[in-house]
């Protein structure tokens, strides 16, 4: 809390908000992946591994994505939908991501639950 000391320094709590929220909010995308290949691919021996890759690779999409200016690649990758300097500057997320997100992590959710669902599994006995 060092930047509370400087004066003259304002901050924008909301917009502080809503930052921190987004970071939550990439964490539960990438929940969502796990659960869904955890579902299609039962038998992986190095999920840490493979998840590790996974989500560098998505970094380096979203990277290139913005130093390209090269927005629909932004879809692609959960590090691209919550822009922290979009955030800074709006004062809330952009509408177009937060529709793909939740359109996104719901469809993947009910696939990969529908799937699991329809396995032999036995719960309980």
């Amino acid at each position: 809390m060092a930047f509370l000391n400087v004066k003259g320094v304002r901050i924008d709590w909301l917009a502080f908000l809503f930052i921190g929220i987004s970071l939550v909010l990439v964490d539960l995308m990438f929940m969502v992946f796990g659960t869904a290949a955890g579902t299609f691919f039962p038998n992986v021996r190095t999920p840490v591994l493979i998840s590790s890759c996974v989500m560098f690779g998505l970094f380096c999409i979203s990277s290139v994505s913005k130093k390209i200016n090269q927005p629909l690649l932004g879809y692609f990758t959960p590090f691209a939908f919550f822009d922290p300097v979009s955030i800074a500057e709006t004062g809330f997320y952009q509408w177009n991501y937060v529709m793909w997100y939740v359109a996104l992590g719901a469809g993947l959710l009910f696939v990969s639950c529908r799937t699991f669902l329809k396995k032999d599994v036995i719960f309980g006995g």
